[in-house]
């Protein structure tokens, strides 16, 4: 049942993450194409040597082109996430490791320690 949740969390994520990039692209596509109409009317040499340049616009650009990355390297590893399936090639679930099985029910405590005694307050009144 967890790795059914982990494998519909993964889905829902890699989802959500696509729609966000691709909201950026279509933020950030008009940008990059006027970028590039100014850049070929301005030629290269002005371009490069402006001696006051205001950055306003590549800044906005900057962060969004920033975060269109991020978005991307989060669904690169979502993708890359390898969650085993939980049936084997008969239909059958596959036995838990003992690794994996819970600790045998303690008489008490948090299971943090030792096991204590049954008393709530370790025979000490509050």
């Amino acid at each position: 049942v967890s790795i059914q949740s982990l494998m519909q969390g993964r889905d829902t994520y890699v989802q959500k993450a696509h729609q966000a990039a691709e909201k950026l692209r279509r933020k950030l596509q008009p940008q990059w194409s006027s970028r590039d109409q100014v850049k070929q009317k301005l030629g290269s040499d002005r371009w490069t040597n402006n001696p006051h340049p205001k950055n306003d616009y590549a800044a906005l650009r900057k962060q969004d082109e920033g975060a269109l990355k991020v978005i991307e390297t989060a669904i690169q590893q979502l993708n890359e996430l390898n969650i085993p399936q939980p049936l084997n090639e008969d239909g059958q679930y596959r036995p838990r490791p003992p690794s994996l099985s819970p600790p045998p029910a303690s008489l008490g405590g948090n299971g943090q320690g030792p096991p204590t005694t049954q008393n709530r307050y370790n025979g000490q009144r509050p």
